[in-house]
């Protein structure tokens, strides 16, 4: 009896023991800035900004993407052409005519999630009125220009565009372009965490990584990374900077760039007296703070345009959140940059037809 007691009492001393071990050494890891599991490692997955939405592609780049084993880019129109996260409005990509428009923005610029986009929409416009010239989606839901820019660089310029259009602002705010480090998507860093974080043993994982480091200073089971330096940009410079990097790098390789400055349905708009829409409050302070700011970027770059209030002579243009449209608001919209880019095609045709 007496050793059995014995044994048990050594037992929970050493349990006790071991508990208070790996307190300790989760306390001085956090206290140097190492955050670790405590006592046990549970096996960790990447739920990702985008959960319970439609992207499942990574992108080193760009954080994630469209993919082709998506349904929603399955289920694209035959007319249409999949190419590497570009909805292409020809039926194949020997189809493409010049001049190219590459359109960029976030979900409300997206080709795949709703079935309509309006790029989808000014393709339609350019084939009744007989125009010539492709259009060439790259939108992606959540993507901020800091991604746009990323993606025109890398993968835009290989439809060489004629014209590369932004549509964007909504998402330059906090949520998808958070400082210090705008560049980096939240998915991004998650995922990036989440990796580094697998490298930790399965048991007593701040323990043995505190013992570890004593005697290694180096722990080469430890992943690490970097997401650069951080920025000095609030997220109006961060706008007014990658809208200006887009224009540079357009007009470097021969295309026109023309940016708009989104609507939404609580900026100075009758549509925010519409009790069917509906937006969180953080949501509208941060959009509306960003566009307070970058409101007046028309005045200063005549290649930027306001395009705020293009859709306040319209009913029902809007979808429930304020955010994103229905397909009469996206026919305004691409009607609006249809107008704005007309000259321009015209322009561009008569330059590749002397060629």
């Amino acid at each position: 009896m007496n050793i059995k007691k014995s044994t048990i009492i050594v037992t929970l001393n050493t349990i006790v023991l071991i508990f208070l071990i790996e307190t300790i050494s989760y306390a001085i890891l956090n206290y140097k800035g190492v955050e670790t599991p405590f006592f046990i490692n549970k096996k960790t997955t990447v739920e990702g900004a985008r959960a319970g939405e439609k992207y499942r592609t990574l992108d080193p780049h760009l954080g994630y993407a469209h993919g082709e084993n998506e349904s929603y880019v399955k289920n694209l129109s035959p007319e249409y052409t999949w190419i590497s996260g570009f909805v292409v409005y020809e039926k194949s990509l020997s189809e493409i005519n010049h001049p190219v428009i590459l359109t960029l923005g976030g979900s409300t610029t997206d080709g795949v999630n709703y079935g309509y986009s309006w790029p989808e929409e000014l393709s339609k416009i350019l084939k009744e009125k007989g125009r010539p010239g492709s259009v060439v989606n790259g939108g992606t839901g959540g993507y901020s220009t800091n991604q746009e820019l990323l993606k025109l660089i890398r993968d835009g310029l290989e439809f060489q565009p004629d014209i590369v259009i932004s549509y964007s602002g909504i998402n330059d705010r906090g949520k998808y372009s958070q400082l210090p480090y705008p560049m980096v998507s939240k998915y991004q860093k998650e995922l990036f965490e989440t990796l580094a974080k697998k490298s930790y043993p399965k048991f007593l994982p701040s323990s043995i990584t505190l013992f570890k480091s004593l005697f290694d200073k180096e722990d080469k089971s430890q992943l690490y990374y970097t997401f650069g330096m951080k920025s000095k940009f609030g997220h109006s410079e961060q706008y007014k900077r990658n809208i200006q990097l887009m224009y540079a790098v357009a007009k470097a390789n021969g295309a026109e760039f023309v940016a708009f400055i989104q609507p939404f349905a609580f900026f100075e708009s009758v549509h925010s007296n519409d009790k069917r829409i509906e937006k969180g409050e953080e949501y509208k302070h941060d959009v509306l703070s960003l566009y307070k700011e970058i409101i007046s970027l028309p005045k200063h770059l005549n290649y930027v345009h306001d395009a705020t209030q293009i859709l306040e002579d319209h009913k029902d243009v809007y979808k429930d959140d304020g955010v994103h449209l229905r397909l009469a608001g996206d026919k305004v919209v691409a009607q609006y940059i249809y107008s704005n880019i007309e000259d321009v095609i015209s322009e561009k045709s008569i330059r590749l037809k002397a060629q």
